[in-house]
């Protein structure tokens, strides 16, 4: 085999690992993509009952929290003096936990 020919194929190989790897980091990122921040407010402001009218609420924000088991988001919205607390699984948007507090 001549030396070209080697040189040529040794070339091709590293492209095709390199275009597998690519290919498995994409399918993992797409396993682990997260509903996003908005998404995790508005299932927050539906179990609140507040969907309906967003103007009623003085403040909300959502965080992502990563964590060794996997991520959430951590939600706050303050609606004429309380206080909703939550938790929603990242990547489902389930409610992992909520808490309401009137002040």
């Amino acid at each position: 085999m001549s030396r070209a020919l080697k040189l040529v194929l040794s070339i091709l190989l590293v492209i095709i690992i390199f275009a597998i790897s690519v290919f498995i980091i994409r399918a993992e990122n797409a396993a682990n993509r997260y509903i996003g921040k908005s998404e995790a407010a508005l299932i927050c402001f539906a179990d609140a009952g507040l969907e309906k009218d967003a103007r009623c609420v003085d403040y909300a924000d959502a965080e992502l929290k990563k964590t060794e088991n996997g991520a959430f988001y951590e939600v706050v919205i303050d609606s004429g003096g309380t206080e909703y607390n939550y938790l929603l699984d990242a990547y489902t948007g389930k409610i992992l936990s909520a808490k309401q507090d009137i002040s």
